[in-house]
């Protein structure tokens, strides 16, 4: 709380022509509305990794689903982050509506109830979920129950199964580095659905000048840099493991 002295409280001088008042804020003062300026550039990095947990948490959820396990917690989990969501908002704005406007007073002020008063009243006129993150929970769950153990196997997400367009199965390891691709770093697909680690792929086709044939055995199609694209099914599969792992893990603690 701030109790302003006579000699540092706060003045306000009108202008000769009657313009708005000049507020004089005493150091004090100031050095409380920079604290919230502070702690709201802090709010705001922190409201970016609400983005994270939600895409997290709904991918977790589909993996638990699929596994056939209940994500029923994790969606209580859900509804308290977006509660928790919208108050860090609405901090954000308090802080910065206090750091526009206050200007002080001869009388101590407490900056925890102006505060909380500010975050309730912004909240209430804050919607629930911008985001959409609910709608996009239900769909992971959703998702993760079709793919589930009894799914019909049209159904199945062709996007982690490790086959070509063609119908041919792909490689399991690089042909040019002989490293399994599930440890790829940077792995990389050709049109036929064959897979590299990007580095040497791109170092063989150029030393063949920009065009080269494939050189997994058994193969006599022609690739280039341009054929080469992010292989995304790899690194899906890649995802979806640890996000198995740790699903099981959690499961295994709550047990």
């Amino acid at each position: 709380a701030i109790s302003p002295s006579r000699r540092t409280r706060t003045a306000r001088m009108a202008g000769d022509d009657g313009s708005a008042a000049v507020v004089l804020r005493p150091q004090a003062i100031i050095n409380a509305i920079g604290g919230a300026t502070g702690l709201r550039f802090h709010c705001e990095a922190a409201l970016k990794e609400f983005d994270d947990f939600f895409e997290t948490i709904g991918e977790v959820a589909g993996v638990l689903e699929e596994a056939g396990t209940s994500s029923a917690k994790l969606k209580i989990r859900v509804t308290e982050m977006l509660t928790l969501q919208k108050n860090h908002q609405a901090h954000i704005l308090a802080l910065g509506e206090l750091e526009r406007t206050y200007a002080g007073s001869l009388d101590a002020t407490d900056f925890q109830e102006l505060l909380d008063t500010k975050v309730r009243t912004l909240a209430a006129g804050l919607p629930n979920d911008p985001g959409g993150f609910a709608a996009e929970f239900e769909k992971k769950v959703a998702d993760g129950k079709r793919k589930a153990p009894g799914a019909a196997a049209e159904e199945q997400d062709e996007d982690i199964m490790l086959t070509s367009q063609a119908g041919h199965t792909t490689n399991l390891k690089c042909p040019i580095t002989a490293k399994a691709i599930d440890e790829i770093e940077e792995p990389v697909v050709d049109q036929k659905g064959y897979v590299y680690d990007k580095k040497a792929i791109t170092q063989y086709i150029n030393q063949k000048g920009g065009k080269a044939p494939c050189p997994q055995s058994g193969t006599s199609h022609v690739i280039s840099i341009k054929d080469l694209k992010p292989a995304r099914s790899v690194l899906t599969q890649r995802k979806r493991a640890k996000l198995v792992q740790t699903a099981n893990q959690g499961e295994a603690g709550g047990s």
